[in-house]
């Protein structure tokens, strides 16, 4: 047993979910994703080219959020000063302590990190982490639908990374796994998998790995949200899904 086996959680009172609901996105969920990607995959396949995809899992994302890098994030997409002085002055009095058996630690403040669970958490952590987005975007590589880039598709913490090629995913993977070290984050490489669809997929590629020489391994199906995407030949069928899809409005789609 590690000490990464544990990890916290934060009660919320019933006057914070309340202040929290404020924060819902209506209409959006992780079906929106799932169609992005489904959209892209058989836009290529069906034409007869090969679709890479990395799915790529951030390491304990809502614990590392930097709470002052938040706030100035929002302050630069001019969040009311209302509103963010709120905020601020709601993260600053979260206090936790650690409880072992019958023992208690003292309490000290929680500074960095979102409550998980929080209805608005996702939200703050899409601010937080819309930098990637846009560096990912700024390369100018990988899928294009009509002249329009889609080469990542971000819901909540969950990265996938679409190119035509193998070199290109590379690349993509160097520029997206460099922002997210930027934002203090880190990717979990024991989560983050590598796959391709289409009439080429069982041609050996060469592995893929980052920035730090981890290996992310080539599987034949991986889990993405709610839903497995299973390699195949056409890609049409390549959408398998775990349980009726419902839209959560606590998660957003950048």
């Amino acid at each position: 047993m590690k000490s990464d086996d544990f990890r916290g959680i934060s009660i919320s009172c019933v006057i914070s979910k309340v202040f929290e609901h404020c924060g819902f996105k209506k209409a959006t969920g992780c079906t929106h994703a799932i169609y992005t990607a489904r959209s892209v995959i058989e836009y290529y396949t069906q034409s007869g080219s090969i679709v890479n995809l990395a799915a790529l899992d951030i390491s304990k994302a809502f614990d590392s959020v930097d709470q002052c890098g938040l706030f100035v994030k929002s302050m630069n997409r001019h969040v009311p000063n209302a509103l963010l002085s709120t905020v601020e002055n709601w993260f600053i009095k979260c206090y936790t302590c650690v409880r072992w058996c019958s023992a208690w630690s003292s309490f000290f403040r929680l500074k960095c990190g979102v409550r998980q669970g929080g209805v608005m958490s996702p939200q703050l952590f899409a601010v937080y982490i819309d930098v990637v987005i846009r560096t990912v975007n700024s390369q100018g590589d990988g899928c294009f639908i009509r002249h329009v880039c889609i080469n990542v598709i971000l819901y909540s913490d969950d990265i996938l990374l679409l190119s035509p090629s193998v070199e290109c995913l590379q690349q993509l993977i160097f520029t997206c796994e460099t922002a997210i070290n930027s934002l203090g984050l880190s990717l979990n490489y024991r989560k983050s998998v590598c796959m391709r669809m289409g009439p080429r997929r069982l041609v050996h590629c060469a592995n893929i790995k980052t920035i730090y020489e981890n290996v992310l391994n080539w599987i034949n199906d991986l889990r993405y949200l709610a839903v497995y995407l299973v390699s195949n030949m056409s890609g049409l069928s390549g959408l398998q899904s775990l349980s009726p899809i419902k839209t959560d409005s606590r998660c957003v789609v950048i």
